[in-house]
């Protein structure tokens, strides 16, 4: 799939900052001081990057991000999507850089009174795309509607509040690529372009 292209205000903040800027994925009009907004709606002064976070790639090249904020963004991703989403944010973070996520508990009341929440996520959730957790594994061969299989994160820390707040916040690491993991099976990419269990 072709890359939408870098706005040139991009460009040029990614050439100031060699270590990588700080995005805010569907900033809406609550962009955090200190980061660039990427949003689908065109708020002037706030959205830096008007592009859809459900469209993959994103207007960024690959490890050019040190910190992506989601904040009450996943539990609006459509489910069939929410892999791929993962693994474009993946893309454009550096190596150790992290993604902080925030949102509301999947069983909690702050999850099921929004008609527009999809996706459920509870501490268990972001397990799924640690490579030293044993749930990630389950998907990892045959990702819903993915053509590549996940890419490694790093679970680092997951705080629940779901009887206060009722949000839960995580904050996930990007590993290497060649990142196995103690309970991962082995694979490696063929010839024919198809992945495969060592």
């Amino acid at each position: 799939m072709k890359q939408p292209r870098i706005p040139k205000y991009v460009t040029t903040l990614l050439k100031k900052n060699r270590r990588g800027i700080r995005l805010d994925l569907g900033c809406g009009s609550n962009k955090q001081e200190g980061f660039i907004g990427m949003d689908f709606r065109p708020i002037k002064g706030i959205v830096d990057i008007v592009h859809d976070v459900e469209n993959p790639p994103y207007p960024l090249p690959d490890d050019s991000c040190s910190v992506v904020l989601a904040s009450h963004l996943v539990e609006h991703l459509s489910q069939d999507i929410i892999f791929k989403v993962f693994n474009e944010i993946w893309r454009i973070l550096h190596v150790g850089g992290q993604l902080l996520v925030a949102c509301p508990y999947g069983v909690g009341h702050g999850f099921v009174q929004d008609p527009t929440h999809k996706n459920p996520f509870n501490e268990s959730t972001f397990e799924y795309f640690d490579p030293d957790k044993p749930l990630f594994d389950v998907y990892r061969y045959c990702v819903p509607r993915g053509d590549e299989p996940l890419l490694p994160w790093r679970v680092v820390q997951v705080d629940i509040d779901p009887y206060r707040t009722g949000n839960m916040q995580a904050i996930m690491e990007k590993r290497p690529h060649d990142y196995q993991g103690q309970f991962s099976l082995k694979i490696k990419k063929g010839r024919d372009g198809k992945w495969r269990l060592v």
